[in-house]
């Protein structure tokens, strides 16, 4: 009797044994996984809380009413998250309209920069000026209108902080920047990127040859000139922070160029972000 008796004994004790231990390997297993499982759905929840953390902006169509009256047309975009943030003024080339900064236009959003860009006078949606379009590149009392009004819109928003507003132009765009820059105190304007800026139009515009200016990146074609050389005379007149950007191998024009040059485009991002 005594050999099935401890027999039996050992056999129950092993079998109790054997189910002991893997009730408590599976128990230590399923505790990880449980951990994994909570710890990556946390994950998942913090990633999605960023995401919907910062809502998307979108372009939306704005009418501006000018001093002397004319109604000029605008595109604007606050940059996503962004309160009390860095805006740019965005001036296109004679005979464009605002479009010249389509391939730029998310660049700036992406670096926390808010954008106006508007259609000049007699271009694009806006009013008819008072005088032909080719005056408009020399009357020092047609294009200052539409940008002072652009700003003043600008620095209204709640969005935007008045004291970091900057002004990008093309051509005759960058020749009324540097003319924004000279009056920068007036107008509210803290730094300006200028592509193939014309000094003596910009003289003309402004009603002077004696220019105050400072805080300016100026960029043009190595193979244009006198852009390329009045960069060079802008430069040297302006007050730092200072630089300038010659595009070597093109004699590309104001949106052409821009355009054509992705650096040329993703500094003037990187020199407002820095400016701003």
């Amino acid at each position: 009797m005594q050999r099935p008796f401890s027999f039996f004994f050992w056999l129950v004790l092993l079998l109790v044994l054997s189910l002991g231990g893997c009730d408590a390997g599976e128990g230590e297993l399923g505790d990880d996984d449980d951990v994994a499982d909570d710890d990556d759905a946390t994950d998942d929840d913090d990633a999605a809380d960023d995401d919907d953390s910062v809502e998307p902006t979108f372009p939306e169509s704005v009418a501006l009413t000018t001093e002397d009256g004319l109604t000029v047309a605008g595109t604007y975009q606050a940059a996503p998250g962004v309160d009390s943030g860095p805006a740019v003024l965005l001036l296109h080339q004679y005979g464009n309209d605002r479009h010249d900064y389509d391939a730029i236009w998310s660049l700036f959003h992406e670096s926390g920069l808010a954008t106006l860009a508007i259609d000049f006078r007699s271009h694009g949606e806006s009013d008819q000026a008072s005088v032909s379009t080719e005056e408009l590149l020399s009357d020092p009392d047609q294009l200052r209108h539409d940008v002072e009004a652009a700003l003043d819109w600008l620095a209204s928003k709640e969005e935007v902080d008045p004291a970091r507003i900057g002004v990008m132009g093309l051509s005759v765009g960058a020749n009324m920047a540097v003319v924004a820059n000279h009056n920068r105190k007036a107008w509210g304007v803290a730094s300006i990127v200028a592509f193939s800026a014309k000094l003596s139009a910009v003289e003309a515009l402004s009603s002077t040859s004696e220019l105050d200016l400072e805080s300016a990146l100026y960029v043009a074609s190595e193979g244009e000139e006198p852009q390329a050389t009045d960069a060079v005379s802008l430069y040297d007149l302006t007050a730092e922070p200072h630089r300038v950007e010659l595009v070597l191998g093109t004699s590309s024009h104001g949106a052409d160029l821009l355009q054509a040059s992705a650096d040329a485009r993703q500094g003037s991002v990187d020199w407002f972000a820095e400016q701003l």
